[in-house]
């Protein structure tokens, strides 16, 4: 009985001890991907140039599709 609560003991703090790991490991790839998920120097130009497109007025709306392009779409 005293070596069955032992083991359990054992058992219970490596069940805790995973959880840590694995709740550490999570933190450290959520990390990873907000510093990797920023936006690129390329991605800011991109999206600048976009965004001066729709100020222009330079853009297609899906009825402007449906229109062009009939049943097509």
């Amino acid at each position: 009985m005293i070596r069955h609560r032992a083991r359990g003991h054992a058992l219970a703090i490596r069940d805790e001890l995973h959880g840590l790991v694995d709740e550490a490991a999570a933190d450290e790839l959520l990390d990873s991907a907000h510093r990797l998920r920023q936006p690129t120097d390329a991605e800011r130009a991109h999206l600048a140039a976009g965004e001066a497109e729709i100020r222009r007025g330079d853009y297609v709306t899906l009825e402007d599709l449906h229109r062009r392009l009939g049943s097509e779409v």
